[in-house]
């Protein structure tokens, strides 16, 4: 059993015939409350031949801001991405090693905060506002063999999407685990982190993945989803 970004072309093709998927999926807000942002410190205009930092390429991160340059009207043809971790893509934009980068909460709040950068595009906005940004999967012979471990398993992972609703709760995870400052923390912006699976939102991902060559076939996006997810 794994968690894994949605939007990992390889793994998908690689095991889409004997996938599930268990639980909710984490997905970008919209709005003022965006995940993920295209950021830069000095660079005035996102045209080819520009570095810009991803966690990982062919991921949900460079996915969205391919979507998000395109509607704005960016030719995205020439530009070359680039792989940092999030916690060092402020001081890589703040060096000038990368152009931009494409960063997700808590670390688009440090980086405005400790490294000057500055949004130029939201991500999670128009065409790929709550857009789903990973999720739970298991093979589908241990969702077969494994019954009650699975359902166990997600009844935890509900419960802890629940759990996500509390800020407080959020905040302190976000301190212990991602290491951040409490006070960087209190202005995360939060994604939801819904109870139920959304057919048509993961479908959406799948679109988006064969328009960018991210998958090399199609996926029966119904044949992924648990029978008892279906039916919440």
């Amino acid at each position: 059993m794994q968690n894994t970004k949605c939007c990992y072309a390889n793994k998908l093709v690689a095991v889409v015939s004997g996938i599930h998927r268990l639980a909710a999926d984490n997905e970008a807000a919209t709005g003022l409350q965006c995940r993920i942002r295209l950021y830069l410190t000095t660079w005035e205009n996102p045209h080819p031949g520009k570095k810009i930092a991803t966690n990982t390429k062919n991921s949900i991160t460079d996915l969205l801001a391919k979507s998000a340059m395109e509607t704005a009207g960016v030719d995205i043809k020439n530009i070359n991405w680039v792989e940092f971790p999030f916690p060092d893509m402020g001081t890589k934009l703040q060096s000038g090693d990368v152009d931009a980068a494409v960063i997700l909460e808590p670390y688009v709040t440090q980086s405005e905060r400790t490294n000057g950068a500055i949004p130029i595009l939201d991500t999670s906005a128009g065409p790929t506002a709550n857009f789903p940004i990973s999720g739970y999967t298991a093979t589908a012979d241990f969702v077969k063999n494994n019954p009650q471990t699975t359902e166990a398993v997600r009844r935890a992972l509900t419960r802890a999407s629940e759990a996500a609703r509390d800020r407080p709760t959020v905040e302190d995870a976000v301190v212990n685990y991602a290491k951040i400052d409490k006070g960087v923390a209190q202005l995360v912006r939060i994604g939801t982190y819904p109870t139920s699976l959304d057919r048509t939102r993961l479908q959406r991902t799948v679109d988006l993945m064969k328009k960018y060559d991210m998958l090399s076939k199609d996926i029966n996006v119904d044949s992924m989803i648990i029978d008892s997810a279906k039916n919440k």
